[in-house]
């Protein structure tokens, strides 16, 4: 899910850079960032919500804040994956830290499921951000930075998320050939992406580094803000990310994997 302040909205309305427009996180500014918490389990260390895998989390004894301080740099999203907090019916309290004070990025949210979240705001400097869980929840992932926005729009064809699964079973059978029961090893949603009319120098300049950053770390993608908020993904690309002509322009099509957390 997506959650956009209005002052975010109507800044895009603003500077021409529609909701249907897809948003990328992939540049995540905590990496290099220090972490640190008001409470955490032995075992579930803040630190561990740095890592950009997904079997690791940071978790509290109780409601607590998880923060994250790193240089200043302009920011206009933070994004939170692999977490608990819509399963544990909890809510969250996202705030940066700049001006010399803590400010709320967003209203508090209380996301129904355990979907990757990016909460997007308009852009500021800042230097910390900070999640504050009205109860006991884990979080595996927290990132922030600069979002990329893609020049056009993708194409129609693109399915919800929310309805795609690629599920891996074990299947148990006698040696009669009997069925005595399955189990599901692993749980994804594979989904691909287009955008096809992309000028070569915006593509250079902006979406190649992400293309070429892709093939190692994971990113957070909002396919189209405006109209499917729910549809984000904490995902991994299947295959290179190449871009192919369109006529004058480039086309580039994204395959890959979202996260798919236990819940879900």
């Amino acid at each position: 899910m997506i959650y956009m302040t209005d002052q975010f909205r109507s800044d895009e309305r603003v500077f021409r850079r529609p909701l249907t427009l897809s948003r990328i996180l992939w540049d995540n500014l905590l990496l290099s960032g220090s972490f640190s918490a008001t409470s955490e389990d032995e075992g579930f260390e803040a630190e561990r919500a740095q890592s950009m895998d997904t079997v690791s989390w940071w978790r509290p004894a109780a409601g607590a804040t998880l923060t994250a301080t790193f240089t200043a740099a302009e920011i206009d999203c933070v994004a939170i994956a692999a977490h608990t907090i819509g399963s544990e019916g909890v809510t969250a309290t996202v705030q940066v830290y700049t001006g010399g004070s803590w400010v709320n990025a967003h209203d508090p949210i209380s996301p129904d499921t355990d979907a990757a979240i990016m909460v997007a705001f308009r852009p500021v400097t800042a230097s910390g951000v900070r999640v504050t869980l009205s109860g006991q929840a884990m979080i595996g992932v927290l990132a922030a930075g600069k979002m990329l926005v893609t020049e056009c729009q993708p194409t129609t064809d693109v399915l919800p998320l929310s309805l795609i699964r690629a599920t891996e079973y074990q299947t148990n059978r006698s040696v009669t050939g009997q069925f005595m029961g399955r189990s599901m090893t692993a749980t994804t949603r594979p989904f691909s992406v287009s955008w096809p009319f992309l000028r070569r120098s915006w593509y250079e300049a902006n979406f190649l580094p992400f293309a070429l950053a892709a093939r190692e770390n994971p990113f957070f993608l909002a396919i189209r803000p405006g109209h499917d908020a729910e549809d984000v993904a904490y995902a991994l690309t299947s295959d290179d990310v190449n871009p192919t002509r369109n006529g004058l322009y480039l086309a580039a099509t994204l395959n890959g994997e979202a996260h798919v957390g236990p819940t879900e």
